[in-house]
C-alpha cells in the first residue's frame, strides 16, 4: 500500500535527526510524540508526499547516512568531524577533507527488434507482481554505456545491439546505502 505521508506545509522547515547517532531508542523518541511515525524513504518515494518534499528527504536521508559511514577518512584511518554545515568532513586535527559521495549506475529498458515487447527483471525479495529495468552499477573507467551491456548480459543473457542514453535521476536511496545517480538507457 501506499504510504500516508502528506506534503509539508509551503512554509515549513524540514530537517534530519540520526537519533540513532545520539543513542535515542526509536521506539522511546516515538513515545514523546504519539502523533508521529516512522517512515523509511521508500515510504516516502511511494507516498503521496510531493516532489520537493520527496527530494528535501531524500538529500537529508542520503547526508546523514554518509556522515554515519565516513566518521574515519579512508586513507589514513583517522577520525572525521564535519565543517561547512556539515556539507563536507574533515580529518581532526588536519586539513584532508572527505566528500559526500554520489555512486553512478546504469539503468534502462529493453526492448526486442520489432517494438512489441520489453525486457525486465525480478527479484524473489520483491512483493508479487512487482518488476524493474535492469541496472547495476558503473565500473571504473566504463561508460553507461558499457556498463549497460554489460549487466544486461550478466542478468539476463542478453547481448545487446543499440544503447542509448536518454536521460538520469538522482537516487538518494539506492541499494548499497549511498546517493546514486541513475543514468537511463534505451536498448534494443
Amino acid at each position: 500500500g501506499v504510504a500516508s505521508c502528506p506534503s509539508l506545509p509551503s512554509r515549513a522547515e524540514a530537517f534530519v535527526l540520526d537519533i540513532a547517532a545520539l543513542g535515542v531508542v526509536e521506539d522511546k523518541a516515538l513515545e514523546l510524540s504519539p502523533s508521529s511515525a516512522w517512515r523509511s524513504g521508500r515510504d516516502l518515494l511511494g507516498s503521496e508526499a510531493s516532489d520537493d518534499d520527496v527530494t528535501i528527504a531524500g538529500i537529508a536521508l542520503a547526508m546523514a547516512d554518509w556522515h554515519q559511514s565516513a566518521k574515519f577518512e579512508g586513507r589514513s584511518g583517522k577520525p572525521t568531524i564535519p565543517v561547512e554545515g556539515g556539507a563536507k568532513r574533515q580529518v581532526q586535527g588536519g586539513s584532508a577533507k572527505v566528500y559526500p559521495r554520489t555512486d553512478p549506475v546504469a539503468i534502462g529498458l529493453i526492448v526486442s527488434p520489432d517494438g512489441q515487447r520489453c525486457l525486465l527483471g525480478r527479484s524473489h525479495k520483491y512483493p508479487p507482481g512487482m518488476y524493474t529495468c535492469l541496472s547495476g552499477f558503473v565500473d571504473q573507467c566504463e561508460s553507461v554505456e558499457e556498463a549497460f551491456r554489460r549487466e544486461a548480459f550478466e542478468e539476463a543473457g542478453v547481448r545487446l545491439h543499440q544503447v542509448a542514453l536518454v536521460a538520469s535521476q538522482p537516487w538518494p536511496i539506492g541499494r548499497a546505502g549511498s546517493c546514486e545517480l541513475m543514468m537511463g538507457c534505451r536498448a534494443v
